[in-house]
């Protein structure tokens, strides 16, 4: 074949499972002096495999455009919504995405999301000077199409459904249950003898409380009660290779209430209402003692600065009682004007001082009694850190996942060059879901008390008539 026969070479790169043909001229072959044409192409076709893609019609938080992200691995699922760990592909960062265990219906599709609204109202609440919330960031939220109307087969809009998706900060330190439970197992390895007097080193307890504590108080201004502060809600993150200690960053705030809300619920000692500062307290009585009991501590002791701690948790831990018989809540205040005294708030800002004061103690005490943190979670952030997509051999091999509801939808199969996990082209995977599967909610998402259209930055930051106790000062 002479050179005018090879103007153009057909070459099939994907094998049975594309119909695709790339037409290249003679020119832009991908051969070199080297390495001819041939085995080029060949180590192409090798570089080429599939992979889930998921498509964010929203234009993101930041204002960009529509995100393509590729599935890297599932994470904890909870009573809500799923959960998995995937790369945004134009930043390649690894991202949290959480889908709605259910579809919506057209109606409940029309109301806003209960987190993306609490985002929303964080988005827009003042910080207070010097302080740092750590609550998880939203980064992108819609609802993508599951049982939608094309031209071939019609759908009323009666019977459409939509799945409720959000893309959260990725934290990669796992969630405090791991954090307690890794320190508990270390504990448990000593003799009665050698045994540590704390589970945790006392400075990671007193970061613990400082952060988890900053960040209540940043709800409570926001108005809002987490109303779930698990151990499986509050997350670690290590920033950067050179930190030893972790940041604590609050999550999940599916099960939130306005504060408003959650404080009569609290007084009328309805259901399982609790309030997020004593869950806080009962975290630090896990880390500091085996018996869950506040420890004894001289304040002429090395550990003195935690006295003085301990003592304003525990003062903390009487809120809710002091709050159910209707009496105020020790060192709250009352809304400027009167009234409303036995609605008022427990005041955070002396524990977050006390527990900022004795953290930076405890992490200057020789030798750093937190050394040794980073190594314990090694395998955790190894894990975290893994930024690669799960990728398959054959689009088959991805629509099987779905159709398992393995890998929750809706997605796409991609085609992706795995040497830059560059997408070259997707195609929709038909989701298994059918037309009778059952909406979220019958009458829409309104009754989580965060109203569509709540002005609540003109209540803030006296929401409802409850004070928020140190504001401003």
């Amino acid at each position: 074949m002479d050179a005018a026969q090879q103007q153009m070479v057909l070459c099939s790169l994907f094998g049975n499972s594309s119909n695709r043909i790339i037409v290249l001229p003679v020119d832009k072959l991908p051969g070199t002096q080297d390495q001819p044409f041939p085995s080029t192409l060949f180590k192409m076709s090798q570089s080429i495999k599939y992979a889930h893609l998921f498509k964010q019609e929203a234009a993101a938080n930041d204002g960009s455009e529509e995100g393509l992200y590729l599935y890297v691995g599932s994470l904890p699922s909870g009573v809500f919504s799923g959960a998995q760990r995937v790369r945004h592909v134009r930043s390649g960062t690894v991202q949290v995405r959480k889908v709605r265990h259910h579809s919506l219906h057209h109606q409940a599709a029309a109301q806003k999301d209960k987190e993306v609204k609490v985002a929303e109202k964080f988005a827009r609440t003042p910080v207070r000077p010097g302080a740092h919330p750590r609550v998880a960031k939203l980064l992108a939220h819609g609802d993508e199409p599951v049982v939608y109307d094309t031209p071939d087969r019609p759908v009323p809009l009666s019977r459409r459904t939509w799945a409720r998706v959000s893309y959260w900060e990725f934290y990669n330190g796992d969630t405090l249950f791991h954090f307690i439970q890794t320190y508990r197992a270390v504990y448990n390895k000593h003799s009665d003898q050698t045994r540590p007097r704390f589970v945790v080193p006392l400075v990671l307890v007193a970061r613990f409380v400082h952060h988890t504590l900053e960040s209540l108080q940043f709800c409570q201004d926001a108005g809002v009660a987490h109303m779930d502060l698990s151990t499986r809600n509050i997350w670690l993150h290590w920033a950067s290779d050179r930190d030893e200690l972790p940041e604590f960053y609050l999550g999940d705030f599916n099960c939130s209430r306005p504060l408003r809300d959650a404080v009569r619920e609290i007084r009328e000692d309805r259901g399982l209402a609790t309030w997020d500062s004593n869950d806080l307290v009962h975290y630090a009585k896990i880390m500091l003692s085996e018996d869950q009991e506040w420890p004894t501590v001289a304040p002429d002791s090395p550990e003195g600065p935690l006295a003085p701690l301990v003592g304003e948790l525990a003062r903390l831990e009487k809120a809710v009682d002091l709050l159910r018989n209707g009496s105020g809540a020790a060192g709250g205040t009352s809304r400027p004007g009167g009234g409303c005294s036995d609605a008022s708030l427990p005041d955070l800002s002396r524990a977050i001082r006390l527990a900022r004061e004795a953290e930076q103690y405890f992490s200057d005490m020789p030798p750093h009694c937190g050394t040794g943190c980073r190594a314990l979670f090694e395998d955790t952030l190894l894990e975290n850190a893994r930024d690669v997509p799960r990728y398959y051999n054959s689009p088959e091999d991805v629509i099987a996942e779905v159709d398992n509801y393995t890998v929750p939808g809706p997605s796409y199969v991609a085609r992706v060059d795995i040497r830059t996990h560059h997408v070259l082209d997707y195609e929709r995977v038909k989701s298994p879901e059918t037309e009778d599967e059952v909406p979220l909610e019958e009458s829409g998402l309104h009754q989580d008390g965060f109203g569509d259209n709540d002005d609540w930055e003109n209540e803030h930051p006296f929401y409802g008539g409850l004070s928020v106790p140190g504001y401003g000062q």
